[in-house]
Parts: C-alpha cells; sequence; structure tokens
C-alpha cells in the first residue's frame, strides 16, 4: 500500500483541491485525507470507492501496484459501524473476563500460600492469565485504532490456542487427566486451518477455517462440560472454577472468530470481483 498515499496526492493535486475539499467529498475530515496521503491509515473499502469515482478512475488504478485482491488484507475486518462496535464489544466482554480471573487468581493464590512456595501446577495461574489480559487489552486497542486487520486475528488466534498448552489446572501426574491434557495440545493443532486463513491472502474458501473454529469449540465444550460436572459431583475447587473460565472464553474466542471469517470472506469475495 506504500504507493496509494503518494497517488491519492497527485490526483488530488491534478485536480486542484485542497484535502478539507477531497474531504467534503468523500464525508471524512481533512485530517483523515492527510493520514492516507501520509501513509498513516487507509480508506475502507466503501470510501476507497467513493474515492475513486470522483476522481473517475478503477481502484486498481487508484491503488497502484497493490492489487485490489490483496487490499482486503491490510484493513481492518470489521469495517461497517456496526460490526466494529460488535467487534469492540465482544473484545470488551473477553477483557473483562480475563481481569476477573486474574484478579481472583492473585486473591485465591495469597491466601492459599502466602510467602510459601507454589506447586508447579498453580505457578503458572498468573502469567497464564495475565497474558490473556494483555491479548485482550491488545485486541481492544487495535479495534479502537481501527487496526484489526486479518493479520492481527490470526497472530491472536494462534497465541491464544497455544496458552492452552499450559492452562493450569490440568495434573500433569495424574493418569486420569492424560485425557484433558491430549485435549489442551490438540487445541492449537485444531486452529491451524483458521490462522492460515486469516495469515494467508487471498483465501476465499472458508469451510477448513470455520470447521477448523466448530472444532476448537467442541473440544472446549466438552472440556467444560467435565469441569461443570466436577464441581457438581465432586467437589467444588477453584481449580475447576478456573478451568471453567478458561473454556467460556475460548468458546466465545471461536465464535467471534467464525463470524469475522464471514466478514473477511465476503470482503475478499468483493475485492475479486472488483467491489
Amino acid at each position: 500500500m506504500a504507493e496509494f498515499g503518494e497517488l491519492l496526492r497527485k490526483k488530488r493535486e491534478e485536480k486542484g483541491i485542497t484535502q478539507k475539499t477531497l474531504g467534503d467529498a468523500v464525508f471524512v475530515t481533512r485530517q483523515a485525507v492527510s493520514q492516507w496521503e501520509n501513509g498513516t491509515r487507509y480508506p475502507d473499502l466503501l470510501t476507497t470507492k467513493k474515492l475513486a469515482d470522483y476522481f473517475d478512475c478503477t481502484i486498481d488504478g487508484l491503488l497502484g501496484e497493490d492489487r485490489m485482491s490483496s487490499y482486503a488484507d491490510v484493513m481492518q475486518v470489521a469495517e461497517e459501524p456496526s460490526d466494529d462496535k460488535l467487534q469492540l464489544l465482544v473484545y470488551g466482554i473477553l477483557l473483562a473476563l480475563s481481569l476477573i480471573a486474574l484478579s481472583v487468581t492473585a486473591s485465591y493464590l495469597y491466601m492459599e500460600y502466602g510467602a510459601m512456595e507454589l506447586p508447579f501446577r498453580d505457578t503458572l495461574l498468573i502469567p497464564y492469565c495475565l497474558l490473556k489480559t494483555l491479548s485482550c487489552i491488545f485486541c481492544v486497542i487495535m479495534c479502537r485504532t481501527k487496526n484489526m486487520r486479518p493479520s492481527v486475528i490470526g497472530i491472536t488466534v494462534c497465541m491464544m490456542n497455544i496458552l492452552c498448552v499450559i492452562e493450569p489446572g490440568v495434573s500433569w501426574k495424574l493418569s486420569k487427566e492424560y485425557f484433558l491434557l491430549f485435549l489442551q495440545f490438540l487445541k492449537p493443532v485444531l486452529a491451524i486451518p483458521t490462522v492460515i486463513f486469516f495469515l494467508r491472502k487471498n483465501i476465499t474458501n472458508r469451510i477448513h477455517a470455520v470447521i477448523s473454529c466448530l472444532a476448537v469449540i467442541g473440544v472446549n465444550l466438552m472440556e467444560l462440560l467435565t469441569a461443570v460436572l466436577t464441581i457438581i459431583s465432586v467437589e467444588f475447587t477453584f481449580t475447576e472454577m478456573n478451568r471453567v473460565f478458561s473454556y467460556i472464553y475460548m468458546i466465545i474466542l471461536m465464535s467471534l472468530t467464525i463470524w469475522q471469517i464471514d466478514l473477511l470472506t465476503r470482503k475478499r469475495n468483493r475485492a475479486k470481483g472488483g467491489g
């Protein structure tokens, strides 16, 4: 997208108009036009169409060497205001869940162990919850700055599923927990097609990515059921409760990802068709 700003400035100057005049024509501020020309921000797809119509050229011509087919992958996935707000709301909910888990975890460890040395399993609790919280804060910032691009989503999904490998609450010594441990390692493997979908440009076949998300959701539902049954039939423990929060978090995240897959697929199809 390096040439977009230069071409836009050239076309504006050829037309003999100011940044404010161009902004008024496509219903944005002068500052937005300035950011486009400086290369710090880019217009969404609908605004790019308005710009092409205003300058009486094709979108490909306005984008220069960067083809329209790759345009969907350098812009944020949720461009419509309603979609953007919904995406921000869900990430906000995930952030709230992770903050609650972090605060409760810190309180539990302090009351349970005080100054004593923590068992290996519980040493993972704080870094695990902290990394999830930082990931959510990062996603909220990306949404607020209109930078929640496909690559950002792909990296987020990858990291969150890898974190499942060190998810606390799974006993590494008891044989009855081996199956649950296997599921923890299975989730990042199942998420691979989803990650590839977001990181590779121009993929429009979403079947594998959606199946991947559904598989991860299915594993988390299975684990959630196991944890709930343990709490009900055996005993309430902080470890099991922590796992419940973790599984709910992942179910919400991967459900959001399915919706983002749909948005990105439509954007890529529109881009391939030239609009």
